[in-house]
């Protein structure tokens, strides 16, 4: 993704007028990751902080079974983590969208494209299966 995010800037600097130059020049493109990494440690270092998941027992489903399960307390911070994951993923398939036009030197954009889409109809169907 950052090479996808480079070449993306390369081209949209060198067009005349383009105001992307300061970007391309900065490095800007080579922190996004640790950035969007520490993000997401901070968002499940807070769910895990506040509340830690714990190992419930289920008796009553099926009365001659003992059912063991992972019980997360906190569905909101689920959520968090679920929605920043859903985050990343649409600003991933934008940049591929972006950089699926450009020469056919540079195509892994087209893949990387339809790779974000499917991840993201994964995650749009995750959360009614979940449910379930």
């Amino acid at each position: 993704m950052i090479k996808t995010i480079t070449v993306i800037l390369t081209f949209k600097a060198m067009k005349p007028g383009g105001t992307m130059r300061c970007l391309l020049v900065s490095g800007a493109s080579n922190s996004v990751i640790p950035i969007c990494s520490l993000i997401q440690m901070i968002i499940c270092g807070i769910w895990l902080g506040t509340s830690l998941p714990f190992i419930d027992t289920d008796s009553h489903s099926e009365p001659r079974n003992l059912i063991i399960m992972c019980n997360n307390d906190s569905v909101t911070a689920f959520y968090c983590v679920l929605d920043y994951l859903g985050f990343l993923d649409l600003e991933s398939f934008t940049v591929a969208f972006l950089g699926r036009k450009l020469p056919d030197t540079f195509n892994e954009a087209k893949f990387l494209t339809f790779s974000k889409l499917v991840f993201c109809s994964v995650l749009v169907t995750f959360v009614p299966i979940y449910h379930t």
